[in-house]
């Protein structure tokens, strides 16, 4: 599960008010567009693009950061040079995200504790054992791969992995570039593990699974949290089939299942112009809240995600082995013997009066949960709302109870 509230909340942007408004043509640098994250040069999360959003009839523009989970840079729409960008940006286009040979160089930009390390050695082992991706730091890159290595652009390009920021976010796969210089930052309320393996799953290149062409859930354009890029489908991007628990799907009520899901409802990016209707709070099914964005780890559906995107990579030799080993064939069972004949039956005794039952004992009466009207608290770090997280705890455990955020008092 990843939760926008905690992962996102820095990042929050006053979204309300202007995407409640009834959007018009907006027009920059001679393009004309409507809704919201129309990239007028470049593409979705590549570094430097330029995207804008349309608020009834008056543009906003982006520099789209390279970064998921983030809100990203305004920029002046009248500054914006179409052209000049495009060429900036040429040499650098591409699809393939994906880390060389399947290795992605990191390094510490900070000190964790001894559970947050549990965590990251963690998360290593699991990108490692389902999807044969290995972690290294850069520091072992040289000595391990030699000189010369497709690894890492020659062992020069590394994940800054860092607290010092707002937020969780990480920059979104490879790009083969010295100048490419990727974070991966867990600010405050960022120490959980599913959070660590959602960031590195945008570190080797998956994308939000709700920006999936083919999501089941709608999108509330009066509720983002965070920029309109992080919601806007990706076309483009290699995907799967669509997983509503993916470790990459938010959760948060700027997201619902319809309750009609035969109405073609609009993405972000587009307006009633489009032939669609604009999602509103009461086209939601409520009730299916926890139907989405629950994953802890990563699923099947995220690992054949993972395999597409690295089809062409093979592993270097020199790294680690992938996932377990098939198990080897079970040997064939020997024949069982002839079983010997079956002794006779003895004669039955004559049976005897049952002796009547004794009274069953008074049932104890079951025990109360400890303490005010729920059994469970929040164990996770301090924070401001800990008290409303118990709530969130009694409301949510036992079928959805995090262990490392709720545990019976």
């Amino acid at each position: 599960m990843v939760r926008l509230t905690v992962a996102a909340a820095s990042a929050a942007l006053a979204f309300a008010g202007h995407a409640a408004a009834q959007n018009t043509t907006c027009t920059v640098s001679g393009t004309d567009f409507d809704g919201f994250t129309h990239y007028l040069v470049g593409q979705h999360r590549l570094p430097g693009s330029i995207y804008a959003d349309c608020h009834d009839g008056t543009p906003t523009c982006y520099v789209d950061d390279g970064i998921s989970d983030t809100a990203d840079a305004e920029v002046d729409c009248g500054s914006v040079n179409v052209e000049s960008r495009r060429r900036e940006l040429g040499v650098f286009v591409s699809s393939d995200r994906a880390w060389p040979n399947r290795v992605v160089c990191y390094k510490w930009g900070a000190q964790f504790s001894d559970k947050a390390k549990g965590f990251w050695n963690t998360a290593f082992k699991t990108y490692q054992e389902k999807v044969d991706i290995t972690w290294i730091e850069s520091s072992k890159c040289r000595s391990t791969y030699g000189e010369n290595t497709k690894v890492c652009n020659n062992c020069q390009t590394a994940i800054n992995i860092q607290t010092s920021k707002a937020g969780c976010y990480a920059h979104l796969g490879y790009i083969p570039n010295k100048d490419y210089k990727p974070e991966l930052n867990v600010g405050n309320g960022c120490e959980w593990l599913r959070i660590y393996t959602h960031e590195m799953g945008h570190s080797v290149g998956l994308i939000h699974e709700h920006s999936h062409p083919k999501r089941e859930v709608i999108v509330l354009r009066n509720k983002l949290r965070v920029g309109s890029s992080n919601y806007v489908k990706d076309t483009n991007a290699p995907t799967s089939t669509y997983d509503r628990m993916s470790i990459m799907h938010y959760d948060g009520d700027e997201m619902c299942i319809p309750k009609d899901p035969k109405i073609k409802f609009c993405d972000v990016s587009e307006t009633e112009a489009n032939g669609c209707v604009v999602p509103k709070d009461e086209h939601c099914d409520r009730s299916k809240q926890d139907t989405f964005g629950r994953g802890e780890t990563l699923t099947a559906r995220d690992i054949e995600a993972i395999n597409k995107l690295y089809e062409k990579e093979k592993r270097h030799e020199k790294s680690p082995g992938g996932g377990a080993p098939a198990p080897a064939p079970a040997p064939a069972p020997k024949p069982a013997p002839a079983p010997a004949p079956a002794p006779k039956p003895a004669p039955a005794p004559a049976p005897k009066p049952a002796p009547a039952p004794a009274p069953a004992p008074a049932p104890k009466p079951a025990p109360k949960p400890a303490g005010g009207s729920g059994g469970y608290v929040y164990v996770g770090p301090a924070r401001p709302d800990s008290a409303a997280l118990d709530g969130w705890c009694n409301m949510n455990c036992p079928h959805f109870c995090p262990s490392d955020m709720c545990k019976k008092k």
